[in-house]
């Protein structure tokens, strides 16, 4: 038996050479069947090769790339930031080789469309088959864009803003598909919509039809609807069933199918709807039900942080007791009304109860809880609509109206609060206790709006109360 040669080639039992060194023709059809560009370029930043995936991530034939200068096709608003990065990783890649990490930059396609890419890249001028700088770029993934809807939710970013990076990210998941997320339920139809890039009647109800009477407008032959309706996944595998006005608005766009999935809360009735448009006919496959329920979860999540976002704001802005304005909110209300100075008139009521520290001290705290609950909410019902309610403590109250035409309308406000707190009030166990309010006024417009101002019409209750109680009195500019 003799020595063999370890360079020698070897038949495999498939019939190809076995080689410590692939042809170079193997790496070459390796890099052009990726669906991420490769491409080189030179000390110019002009293309010297590129591969085909070009056609698919920049709409241009490797052809018309060859020559020209990267820089034509990123965005004008991201040019510098290429150039900064691509200057460090040529004068420091000797240094510290491997820490540059990718970077995403918005390019200019050939159809005139803006992509968004992540883009590394690794110099090889000492390289003499290279000599220049290896780059890649490959557009950005649907866990990409699920990480930004991460990222904008805990910074409490709008919520369309969260919910048009999902829909994003559901539409790079499952190509080729056109997506909007549906929300703001008003009980028959929803009022709101984040996508990328769908037109209504494909993000809304379906318009009601000529003629037909306004009754007739509730959409409910539009997936949204009918998904809402049995609260589950509903698929369309062709457009047939949609209602006309939808199904025209789909075959213009050359989409073929339509899959809808209802968003729903611990239970509770949907509150919003992932709609998944398809450029191609049929249902979903299983990964594409793994993908769409992923984004029903990162829908819900984004509205159960909504929520809670909802309550920790009404806590901070609100009395716990009564659900009026506290404080806080009222302070906030008087300085935008201040600093918008609209020299309107403004009158600040500063209202105190009368007779409750006896009700208080006979049936208890809770009696006493009770009936503040009870005169806020008559308090409140009996004010203009822009007027501000709120409880400053104990058994005070301060009311804000804005935008009153002279004194008397501030008085007759007044009236109605002093008639609405004397009725009696009935408490648990049929327990029925009286009280009255006396009220200071004051009036005020532009700068004259504020602490001040409040401070006026505390001047004025203390005189409505040394004048006998249940009345009120008002401050003289």
């Amino acid at each position: 038996m003799t020595g063999a040669d370890p360079t020698a080639h070897a038949e495999t039992p498939a019939g190809h050479p076995s080689t410590t060194e692939p042809p170079e023709r193997l790496f070459r059809a390796i890099v052009e069947s990726q669906p991420y560009v490769y491409a080189v370029l030179d000390d110019q930043t002009r293309f010297v090769y590129v591969n085909e995936a070009a056609r698919e991530v920049l709409g241009l034939d490797p052809d018309q790339l060859r020559g020209r200068s990267a820089a034509e096709l990123i965005h004008p608003d991201d040019l510098g930031t290429a150039l900064d990065a691509l200057s460090q990783v040529v004068e420091e890649w000797s240094e510290r080789p491997g820490e540059g990490i990718p970077l995403e930059l918005r390019v200019l396609r050939a159809d005139g469309t803006v992509a968004t890419i992540e883009v590394g890249t690794v110099p090889r001028f000492d390289d003499p088959d290279v000599r220049g700088v290896i780059l890649r770029a490959r557009p950005v993934s649907g866990q990409q864009y699920i990480d930004r809807a991460l990222q904008a939710l805990v910074a409490s970013s709008p919520l369309d803003d969260v919910l048009r990076f999902l829909a994003a990210s559901l539409e790079h998941d499952m190509p080729p598909t056109r997506v909007a997320i549906l929300y703001d339920w008003d009980g028959e139809r929803f009022t709101s919509a984040a996508s990328t890039s769908l037109p209504e009647p494909l993000t809304g109800p379906a318009p009601t039809p000529p003629g037909a009477p306004a009754s007739a407008g509730r959409p409910s032959e539009a997936p949204w609807q009918v998904a809402v309706d049995r609260n589950e996944l509903v698929v369309w595998p062709t457009l047939e069933g949609l209602p006309p006005e939808v199904r025209a608005a789909a075959a213009a766009l050359g989409l073929e199918a339509c899959w809808a999935m209802p968003v729903a809360l611990s239970g509770g009735p949907p509150v919003a709807c992932v709609v998944a448009w398809r450029e191609l006919p049929g249902s979903p496959w299983v990964s594409h039900e793994v993908s769409l329920e992923r984004a029903r979860s990162l829908v819900a999540l984004a509205f159960e942080r909504r929520r809670a976002e909802d309550r920790l704001r009404h806590a901070a802005q609100h009395d716990t007791l009564t659900g009026v304005p506290n404080r806080s909110q009222f302070f906030e209300r008087l300085d935008r009304l201040a600093s918008a100075d609209t020299g309107r008139l403004v009158a600040i009521l500063y209202l105190d109860l009368d007779g409750f520290k006896p009700v208080n001290d006979t049936y208890g705290h809770a009696a006493g809880d009770q009936l503040l609950q009870i005169v806020s909410g008559r308090l409140g019902s009996h004010l203009r609509g822009d007027d501000l309610l709120a409880r400053l403590g104990g058994d005070e109250f301060a009311v804000i109206c804005p935008g009153v035409q002279d004194p008397d309308e501030a008085v007759h406000i007044a009236e109605r609060l002093l008639a609405a707190v004397r009725e009696p009030a009935v408490l648990d166990g049929g327990v029925q206790v009286s009280v009255g309010v006396s009220i200071g006024i004051a009036l005020g417009e532009g700068h004259e709006v504020g602490e001040g101002l409040l401070e006026t019409a505390d001047d004025a209750l203390y005189h409505a109360k040394r004048d006998g109680k249940g009345r009120w009195h008002l401050a003289r500019s």
